[in-house]
């Protein structure tokens, strides 16, 4: 995957962040991501988890991941974070947006179906968020459906 790195300043402190290139879509056809969305969700997860009491923890750990190199099944989302999980490693269920990140960059990662992937993205207690690599789009369903199942783990440089 091609990426830039840029410096944002964030209570006077400097972190490193990580964009990926994105390849050109049609917005008709497919929601996408600005640069400065993705840095936003990030900004808004780190906030959440309530990162900047600890100086260690960087930005760049929530936008940075890497991809398993093959399909593990389709599965429901229980049973979907369960063998991610089952690699060991920190290999786990991809968010919405890395999701999203992972189809954007999808020709350059390869081995994807043209089906439904779960993310861990929930909606609510009964369905979750995925991503159809056919299309582009995202949407919620039933965690009881069965969707194709791509791994990721954090990346900490």
């Amino acid at each position: 995957m091609n990426q830039t790195e840029e410096i944002l300043t964030i209570s006077g402190k400097e972190f490193k962040i990580i964009l990926f290139s994105k390849e050109k879509v049609d917005f008709d056809v497919v929601p996408t991501f600005s640069d400065e969305e993705i840095r936003q969700m990030a900004l808004d997860e780190w906030e959440k988890q309530d990162n900047f009491k600890d100086e260690k923890i960087i930005l760049e750990q929530h936008i940075e991941f890497e991809v398993y190199p093959k399909d593990l099944g389709q599965h429901n989302w229980e049973d979907a974070k369960k063998v991610c999980a089952d690699l060991g490693d920190g290999w786990r269920l991809p968010t919405r947006e890395e999701l999203h990140i992972m189809w954007l960059n999808r020709k350059s990662i390869g081995g994807f179906a043209a089906a439904y992937y779960w993310s861990f993205s929930e909606d609510d207690t009964n369905f979750a968020w995925f991503q159809n690599f056919n299309y582009g789009n995202q949407n919620y369903n039933f965690k009881s459906n069965a969707y194709y199942v791509r791994a990721v783990r954090d990346l900490i440089i």
